[in-house]
């Protein structure tokens, strides 16, 4: 049985749409894209006893953890964005445009809207402030909209 090539956690980013380019979302410790369906089931009276199941909608979401770098005072690395990035698209109730990056050679990003739905800043005393977030994307994969 063939093991293929391992991929790199370090090759899985997530990117966000800021009007002008994708930003790496940054600086991202780890992430993770979840995917569920709703199973609706059914019976009649041609089969009793047997229950069909069928899928209802998919529904995906992604969660990000990673360090707040600061990216908007003079200094800052304004070609990431951060929590205050995300805090501000969250603030104003914006959808925003994600560029999903696998890591394989021969595979495209994915692309996707979605609504910042949580997120959350820890500052621990002596230590480096970190954030989480989780993305409920808005109807699945598309094609690049700005492409």
């Amino acid at each position: 049985m063939a093991t293929g090539d391992k991929i790199n956690g370090d090759a899985f980013m997530f990117h966000i749409w800021d009007d002008a380019a994708y930003r790496p979302i940054a600086c991202i410790t780890s992430n993770d894209i979840s995917s569920s369906a709703e199973v609706t089931e059914s019976k009649n009276k041609c089969a009793p006893g047997v229950v069909s199941t069928e899928y209802g909608a998919i529904n995906k979401s992604a969660s990000i953890e990673g360090e707040f770098i600061d990216t908007t005072s003079a200094g800052g690395d304004s070609t990431k964005a951060s929590f205050d990035f995300l805090e501000g698209k969250q603030d104003a109730k914006q959808k925003v445009d994600i560029k999903i990056d696998f890591g394989l050679e021969d595979s495209s990003s994915k692309y996707a809207k979605a609504i910042i739905s949580d997120l959350q800043l820890t500052g621990p005393a002596g230590e480096v402030s970190t954030f989480s977030a989780t993305l409920n994307i808005d109807g699945g994969y598309v094609a690049d909209p700005h492409a």
